[in-house]
């Protein structure tokens, strides 16, 4: 079963609060066209190093925690990692979950 708007965006914040100053979706499920089998695109602004716990390879075990939790794929991208190819598809659709003050 897959979860609610409001339990997908506090699961969301609740695992990657801690690494993330800027949490948005994109793709299908922004532009609410997504199904069943749809992956979940998150986009993330990481928080400086110093602010945040060490990621190396910790960030695999999120997409992983994240998918388990949401019964579904999750797609974990960096702002800093962004292909700028992709950048122009993706500013539509952009959907702002969590921001720090």
């Amino acid at each position: 079963m897959s979860p609610t708007s409001d339990t997908l965006e506090g699961i969301l914040i609740e695992i990657l609060h801690p690494y993330a100053s800027r949490i948005e979706l994109f793709g299908s499920t922004a532009r609410g066209e997504a199904s069943e089998k749809s992956d979940l695109d998150v986009l993330v602004t990481l928080r400086p190093t110093e602010d945040r716990p060490p990621l190396g390879l910790k960030w695999f075990e999120l997409e992983r925690d994240l998918s388990d939790a949401l019964d579904r794929p999750v797609e974990l991208v960096t702002e800093s990692a962004l292909s700028p190819h992709l950048r122009p598809h993706i500013e539509s659709d952009r959907l702002l979950l969590y921001e720090d003050e």
